[in-house]
């Protein structure tokens, strides 16, 4: 069978494009840069919590995985509870701020390292937390834009946690070198710091 679609080349460097792209579009440089910081954050605590439960807690691959088993699990509670009820009760902007601050709050905790059960609980509602604040700014996103540029919009948030994720493999190379605890705080912070942006984007609600 011939088709006779025509089939674009690869463009390896599209996502940077892209990005690009959306940073220069003044309704969506400052929510990308927000969500930039957002997801760097999130990266951050992701990976360096095996390092930690390893060094901390003496925990081998099985047990780590159970633990990320917690954060599927937070997730799931977040999309059938926490995000329905956020959505409802609060603006998205709203949502955002609160969700950032919380889930900063959350991961932040990760730094008491007295008791293993720390890391647990902060495994199940940080990605719970977190799920709520990614739904929030992708609408965002979806509504800062027409339908026909939504496509490149979300391709550019993709692009941008592509490069906060190859970040926070740079960072941590030189960080878990000094305390396993420093990525914590990082994580915390930029998290934290991506709120009042937030809380600054003005955008048609659904």
């Amino acid at each position: 069978i011939v088709s006779n679609h025509k089939i674009d080349k690869v463009h390896f460097f599209r996502g940077i494009l892209v990005i690009r792209e959306v940073l220069a579009d003044c309704r969506t440089r400052k929510l990308l840069f927000a969500f930039f910081l957002m997801f760097f954050g999130w990266g951050t605590y992701f990976c360096n919590l095996p390092l930690l439960l390893a060094s901390y807690f003496n925990y081998g691959t099985s047990l780590i995985a159970v633990i990320f088993a917690v954060f599927a699990f937070g997730n799931i509670a977040g999309i059938l509870f926490l995000q329905p009820y956020m959505l409802k009760k609060f603006s998205l902007n709203q949502c955002c701020v609160i969700a950032a601050v919380a889930l900063a709050i959350i991961v932040s905790a990760s730094v008491y390292t007295g008791s293993v059960w720390v890391q647990w609980i902060v495994a199940f509602f940080a990605p719970a937390t977190q799920m709520v604040l990614y739904t929030a700014v992708m609408t965002l996103f979806s509504n800062s834009v027409t339908s026909q540029e939504q496509g490149k919009v979300m391709g550019g948030a993709d692009a941008a946690v592509s490069v906060a994720f190859m970040l926070n493999g740079m960072l941590l190379g030189v960080l878990v070198n000094v305390n396993l605890i420093i990525p914590i705080i990082v994580a915390g912070l930029a998290i934290l710091f991506s709120a009042p942006l937030f809380k600054q984007i003005k955008c048609s609600q659904p």
